[in-house]
């Protein structure tokens, strides 16, 4: 960008609304770079073209490349943080972080309006009123968690259908103990009733899914449902691992790779919960993040929304929440020393813990009869 077009965009800055909105850089071909928001745009429009000497080197490449500026204004500073993740979605802006959408890995749905619910595997995730679980990594991998749940759960329409339903959704929740705690009360129900046939299904069930127990790792001690980021890398890659733990397991870790992310880390955390959050069916009550967001609490009052239920961002400092971020950072670093910058930044990968994956034979016991006192 030259001197004089330099200055007319300066100048054209100085119009701009103070109201809060969404501004959209443009190069000189006219093709949008980046997308942010703002509480008064003038002044966050301002501070690019200011103290340039303290701009990080991605930022100051950025901004040397901007020969245009279109603003739009929004009613509040909440809605210019969706139509800030809308826009980048649609236009994928190169000095943003970019989610890209989760279509081609395979995910688990069960649509629970249905009269007999099932379980199908999909590609695409729409918010249609089913439950998702996913996705997962690959189709194998899939496959795997639906035998090991037809194994154990034989759904067969009958009128105890809706309770096996019910416990599917648990066990993918990650809430074995639970469920196991569910299924045993039913157990010895059926055996008071001297209905030893179904006593003894449900204490199979019971053996195999403490058997799953064995294999979760449990990494919390308050059993909350919550997300925990990590972040490693330069202003040229960033790499951003998603530590995903419910009622205190840890459920799975996927990591997300990024080129030409000009945010600092702050920013790039709210960038990244924002989409993330905004295409997920599952938001924890909880994210830990290595940095907060200038606007956390802005952030946290749209995720409460998204969810209907209160959502809260920390940044912890010691503790059991500190170890769990640094858990995150430690992932996070491995598997940046395992990358190179010219890595695609797509797809994203995710890997679950064994247990998910269970491909041997479920162990059973003998149909004998069970008694009240049986575990």
């Amino acid at each position: 960008m030259n001197s004089d077009s330099s200055n007319n965009l300066v100048e054209g800055i100085k119009g701009l609304s103070e109201s809060p909105g969404v501004y959209l850089m443009k190069d000189d071909r006219g093709k949008i770079i980046y997308v942010g928001k703002a509480i008064n745009l003038q002044k966050r429009v301002a501070s690019y073209f200011q103290r340039q000497e303290t701009h990080g080197a991605k930022t100051a490449l950025m901004v040397a490349r901007v020969a245009d500026i279109e603003t739009v204004v929004t009613a509040s500073e909440k809605e210019a943080l969706i139509l800030e993740s809308n826009l980048i979605k649609r236009y994928r802006p190169r000095f943003n972080v970019v989610l890209k959408d989760d279509k081609r890995y395979p995910s688990i749905r069960i649509d629970i309006k249905a009269p007999y619910p099932k379980i199908k595997i999909v590609r695409k995730t729409p918010k249609d009123g089913a439950v998702y679980f996913g996705p997962f990594s690959s189709a194998h991998a899939v496959r795997q968690t639906v035998k090991l749940i037809n194994k154990t759960f034989p759904l067969r329409k009958c009128r105890t259908y809706g309770v096996i339903v019910k416990e599917v959704i648990l066990f993918l929740k990650g809430r074995t103990p639970e469920l196991i705690k569910r299924v045993r009360r039913h157990m010895l129900k059926a055996s008071a009733e001297q209905d030893f046939e179904t006593a003894a299904v449900l204490r199979d069930r019971v053996f195999a899914l403490e058997k799953t127990l064995e294999r979760q790792v449990t990494v919390t001690t308050d059993f909350l449902d919550r997300d925990v980021l990590g972040i490693s890398g330069s202003s040229d890659f960033r790499l951003v691992t998603v530590m995903t733990l419910r009622r205190g397991f840890l459920q799975g870790v996927r990591h997300f790779e990024f080129t030409h992310a000009a945010p600092e880390k702050g920013e790039l955390v709210a960038q990244f919960l924002g989409q993330y959050y905004h295409q997920a069916h599952g938001i924890p009550v909880e994210v830990l993040v290595p940095q907060l967001p200038e606007k956390a609490a802005l952030l946290e009052e749209t995720l409460s929304e998204w969810k209907m239920r209160r959502v809260r961002i920390r940044q912890p400092k010691r503790g059991e929440k500190r170890r769990l971020l640094e858990m995150a950072e430690n992932k996070t670093a491995y598997r940046d020393a395992s990358s190179v910058s010219t890595t695609p930044a797509w797809p994203a990968r995710i890997r679950y813990p064994p247990w998910w994956f269970l491909s041997t034979a479920i162990p059973t016991r003998p149909a004998t009869a069970v008694t009240p006192s049986a575990r």
